[in-house]
């Protein structure tokens, strides 16, 4: 073999290693947009009038990014039809560092929250976009081992943030936490290395792709439900821990960072214990674990309690969202990918932004602990039903 083509090959294998690490790893910029900032909730809150109209003010300029999400997803699905998947997700990255680092210096809620807002939109083309790179070139169990891989270094990604952001606010402020989403910037300059092949170009939707769409409609409802409930520990453990006289945003960043430790153990194993039990089993063993979780902060009578909470939080967050991107993928076709994707990912930050809708009403009524038992009782219901009619649908098709 000549020295060129040799030289070829050694660069052809380096940008595939590249654009692997690049599939598993964009994803954490998706994680940083709510990560970055949950740390610093109750100080943002007595920054912007304390009590709780700045409580929330603080979980809407963290859940106003999933409007940017909501807006941006069906738009990035779309576009993917005639862009490519790497084109799109270099746009949603300058996007995104540019809207997310202007939390520096805007000090008015209603710039910030529109600065959220655009970022959000950047957000979403890196979800879609990496999903979408992984299932057009993986199937099966394998697509499913594979996502679990990326879902599992963003809990890494969620970890370090937690953990990280935490500290940094605690050194210089919680304004100092917008520098974070810098990060974003060298990041294009590797998806631009990795030179992503351009697909051929995608035709206009037909009515045979609108129909598997909308015949997705009853799984975007469930994704909305999931998530707005998935979230309440993260929107309103901090309160709780600030009740409770745990007040340092480290400490905080700390305990809520226990979460990302099981989520990636999780994301890593999704695909054996799929392959053990089933998906029908695998959703009914997230709901339960979901309901526990609640239970053990809503009880709590110490940090330990707290902790083991948000361990089992991420424990189940990690089979979530594989298991409901996998099921996505699984019931679509190449031509509906992206835009299905985009439902999606629609769906899961609307359920994020309708949380403190929802929960911060409840904690005023039924109080802090009160208001996750209250969750918890209602997961229970949910985990029992999904047992109950997986095995009758079990026997049915037996």
């Amino acid at each position: 073999m000549s020295e060129p083509a040799s030289a070829a090959i050694m660069n052809d294998r380096r940008r595939l290693a590249l654009g692997t690490f690049v599939l598993l790893t964009a994803f954490g910029f998706s994680s940083l947009v709510g990560t970055a900032l949950t740390p610093v909730l109750s100080a943002m809150g007595q920054h912007f009038g304390g009590g709780a109209k700045g409580a929330l003010t603080a979980q809407n300029i963290v859940t106003i990014a999933s409007i940017g999400t909501m807006i941006g997803a069906p738009l990035v699905g779309l576009l993917t039809r005639w862009l490519s998947t790497s084109q799109t997700l270099v746009l949603g990255l300058t996007i995104y560092a540019v809207a997310g680092s202007s939390g520096l210096y805007i000090d008015s809620t209603g710039l910030l929250l529109g600065a959220r807002l655009i970022q959000g939109i950047g957000a979403a083309s890196v979800t879609i976009t990496t999903a979408a790179m992984i299932a057009d070139r993986f199937e099966g169990n394998a697509r499913a081992r594979i996502l679990g891989y990326r879902d599992a270094l963003l809990a890494v990604v969620g970890f370090l943030a937690l953990n990280g952001s935490g500290m940094l606010a605690d050194a210089a402020g919680w304004r100092t936490n917008f520098a974070i989403y810098l990060l974003a910037v060298p990041y294009i300059g590797l998806v631009l290395a990795a030179r992503f092949p351009t697909p051929a170009a995608r035709s206009a939707s037909t009515s045979a792709d609108r129909t598997v769409l909308i015949k997705l409609w009853p799984l975007y409802l469930m994704v909305l439900v999931l998530y707005m409930v998935a979230y309440t520990p993260y929107l309103n453990l901090s309160f709780l821990m600030a009740e409770d006289h745990i007040t340092s945003a480290a400490i905080q960043g700390r305990i809520i960072a226990t979460s990302t430790v099981l989520h990636f153990f999780a994301s890593m194993l999704y695909g054996r214990l799929v392959g053990g039990i089933g998906t029908r089993w695998v959703f009914a063993l997230t709901l339960a674990i979901m309901a526990i979780s609640e239970f053990l902060i809503g009880f709590s009578q110490g940090t330990v309690w707290i902790v083991a909470g948000m361990g089992l939080a991420g424990l189940s967050g990690g089979y979530l969202q594989v298991y409901l991107t996998n099921l996505f993928l699984s019931r679509t076709t190449a031509a509906t990918r992206g835009q299905a994707l985009g439902f999606m990912v629609m769906a899961m930050q609307l359920g994020q932004f309708v949380d403190p809708y929802v929960t911060t009403p409840l904690r005023a009524f039924a109080g802090n602990h009160e208001a996750f038992i209250l969750v918890g009782a209602v997961l229970s219901i949910a985990a029992l039903a999904q047992a109950y009619f997986g095995r009758a649908q079990e026997a049915e098709t037996a």
